[in-house]
């Protein structure tokens, strides 16, 4: 066994400081006080690995992770063939066994005081149901000294952070229950804390919605907290308040360990992290492929220590994906720079032929905080949509990258679900063009009941039309449908009786506001684009088209849709003129994207993935690299161009790939930049180097 110390510095980000170029008004923010230099040395390891790390930190420094020592790879920590190793720069023993039996050390972390590691025994049971390999799980919470001896059982639950409470000293546990899966991503219904040192007093903090585990990180003051919501949902909890909101999708969020509550999200081709201020204020976008020996592979386990500038993570990850990659994932700890719009200084701490895991950094001296505009603290989110009926929503969806929260539901968080070939757009739409997207469960239940009491109702949503002639259905739900026929808007219903109303002409490529409502004493009427749809002439056909069942949308129609809201209650006139002017203005903003069609000769491509490397996924995007031979619309002038393609989606291989080198292709694409829906979608692109120009196939997929 050989290891290597690596420390490295990124050229072109050490000339940037050297040159002293860093901007007031640049993407990031800036440090309090003198903290560029960071604190001022203190180094008095003598053993080499730990004088490495302290030449690193500029201070004592603790580490702990779990070592797989078995043969296939445990990269989300389940399984027992795992060691608890640790590191104390001050103790002259170097990195070392914590507890010498090999066994389940799920998410080891340093208590704030540093004198003790909380790790958890997750207790996995495997089980063969549906013909699908389920996990079950009875985690409990143990805690144990730096030298192994003294360990403590601490009660149910899988811990995911630690934090001290700096008014009373006391330090709090934060445990999830586990839920059964099939699927890599775990979660469970609430998260609970207790105290290190008197587990028996027991709380709950959280149970709006299921809470994935990695990671859960609370600000200095303990009034914000990183979470999924569960898993793709990243964003932050106010447990002040008990309400959250979504950053965007993806996984690994984390909290910065002071009180600005900078937080980030990492994205689904595990290489960058996604910055936020507090309530997303300002965005920014950091790579951490950089560190020594990565090149452009995927990176993992990325988690803030309790220094503003110090995290850790795990890489590289060489094989098909996260999870495969077995052999040689090494140790990493990276610095931020002092605006924290990149990584500065990078050092790899373990090189040797065994996988290791879930690294947590701690530092006796914390730094200073973060100076940063928070965002205002005005009693939560002011929403200028819906306008009206709030508190009777029965379904509520903006769009993807906005939370949907019922509040008619205790707060409930409504989603869709694609099939097939539907994706979301670039501004977090849906598109339905070769698929459908289906509403979460417990809506479309709301909705059956809803249905069944012939109640006041409304129903809107802004529908884009792909051609302005085809016949399918843009919603559709039990006794409701909102169609296009031909080049009409329809509205079908069967309840309280069969009917159905003209809601204006279809014009593709134009988003229209559509909006119907129901009361017992003037039935069904609707509107277009804010205005009341006056009924005149012959009464279009009333029936339904075949549709999905359930709650869906998209049912053989191409187009978008985006903006849905479904009400127990008939909103005024002036109530859906509100809204259409909320999206009419939201709308106007938006820039065009320049596309781009031509025609290329596929020189190399990505290994082709099955659906089996998706793990909790749904979908993936594969690097292809083509010699561009014409281009046929738009403007172009390179000689290569390197695209994405979704070739896995709803879990199964499109039949159009892989394809074949050599041969020519016409491609429809799209700045992969325009695009930041994809941020969060699982991406293989090894064949690219890093910060190359990357295009989206932007074309419907074909099976």
């Amino acid at each position: 066994m050989t290891r290597q110390f690596l420390i490295f510095f990124p050229t072109v980000v050490a000339c940037f400081l050297l040159a002293g170029c860093v901007e007031d008004d640049g993407p990031g923010v800036q440090l309090n006080g003198d903290e560029s230099a960071g604190p001022a040395p203190d180094i008095q390891a003598t053993e080499p690995l730990s004088r490495k790390l302290e030449e690193f930190t500029l201070q004592h420094s603790k580490l702990v992770w779990v070592k797989y020592v078995g043969g296939k790879g445990d990269v989300f920590a389940n399984g027992t063939q795992l060691e608890l190793w640790g590191l104390d720069t001050r103790d002259g023993k170097g990195p070392r066994k914590i507890i010498e039996q090999k066994g389940n050390y799920g998410r080891p972390m340093i208590s704030p005081d540093g004198k003790t590691i909380v790790f958890t025994n997750k207790n996995q049971t495997k089980v063969k149901k549906d013909g699908k390999d389920w996990k079950y799980f009875d985690p409990v919470t143990y805690r144990v000294d730096w030298e192994g001896k003294q360990i403590e059982k601490l009660g149910p639950g899988m811990a995911s952070d630690v934090w001290e409470d700096i008014n009373t000293g006391i330090s709090w546990v934060y445990v999830t229950d586990l839920l059964p899966t099939d699927r890599a991503a775990m979660k469970g219904t609430k998260l609970e804390r207790f105290k290190l040192y008197d587990p028996d007093d027991r709380e709950v903090v959280w149970d709006k919605t299921e809470i994935s585990i990695d990671n859960i990180q609370l600000s200095r003051d303990g009034k914000r907290a990183s979470a999924l919501f569960p898993w793709p949902d990243a964003g932050v909890i106010d447990l002040d308040r008990t309400e959250y909101w979504k950053n965007q999708h993806g996984c690994w969020p984390s909290l910065a360990p002071d009180d600005s509550y900078v937080a980030w999200v990492f994205d689904g081709a595990h290489k960058n992290l996604f910055f936020y201020t507090d309530r997303a204020k300002k965005t920014w976008t950091v790579p951490i492929t950089g560190g020594p020996n990565i090149g452009n592979n995927e990176v993992y386990h990325p988690r803030w220590s309790n220094h503003v500038r110090y995290f850790s993570m795990t890489g590289p990850y060489i094989g098909e994906t996260i999870g495969r990659g077995v052999g040689n994932v090494n140790l990493y700890l990276g610095k931020f720079d002092e605006r924290l719009e990149s990584v500065e200084q990078w050092l790899q701490l373990t090189d040797d032929d065994q996988d290791d895991y879930f690294p947590d950094l701690w530092l006796a001296k914390t730094g200073k905080s973060i100076a940063v505009e928070q965002g205002k603290d005005d009693g939560g989110h002011k929403k200028l949509w819906p306008r009206g009926g709030t508190s009777r929503l029965l379904f509520i969806w903006e769009n993807r990258h906005i939370r949907s929260p019922n509040q008619a539901a205790n707060d409930r968080n409504c989603s869709v679900i694609p099939h097939d070939r539907a994706r979301y757009g670039p501004n977090f739409e849906m598109l339905v063009d070769g698929g459908w997207f289906e509403a979460d469960n417990e809506s479309r239940e709301i909705m059956n009941r809803h249905g069944a009491k012939q109640a006041r109702t409304t129903i809107e949503l802004v529908a884009t039309a792909d051609d302005s002639k085809q016949d399918g259905a843009v919603f559709s739900q039990g006794n409701f449908q909102i169609q296009q026929r031909g080049d009409e808007w329809i509205f079908v219903s069967t309840d309280p009786k069969l009917i159905a109303l003209r809601l204006g002409k279809v014009s593709a490529g134009k988003p229209t506001h559509l909006a119907v409502s129901f009361e017992k004493t003037k039935g069904w009427y609707g509107f277009n684009n804010g205005n009341p749809v006056p009924v005149e002439g012959e009464p279009p056909v009333a029936d339904m088209l075949a549709a999905q069942a359930g709650m869906t949308f998209g049912s053989n129609w191409n187009g978008k849709i985006e903006g849905v809201a479904i009400y127990a209650s008939a909103l005024t006139p002036e109530e859906i003129e509100g809204n259409y002017d909320y999206f009419s203005k939201t709308m106007a903003k938006r820039e065009p994207i320049p596309r781009i069609k031509l025609r290329g000769k596929l020189v190399k491509m990505t290994p082709d993935r099955s659906p089996a490397e998706l793990k909790q996924y749904e979908r993936a995007l594969l690097g292809y690299h083509y010699e561009v031979e014409e281009v046929l619309e738009g403007e172009f002038d390179g000689e290569t161009v390197n695209v994405l393609h979704f070739t896995l989606m709803d879990r199964k291989a499109l039949e159009s790939f892989p394809r074949r080198p050599g041969q020519s292709y016409e491609l429809v694409i799209e700045p992969f930049e325009a695009h930041p829906e994809l941020a969060s979608e699982q991406r293989w692109d090894e064949i690219f180097e890093f910060g190359e120009d990357l295009y989206y196939d932007v074309a419907t997929p074909e099976k």
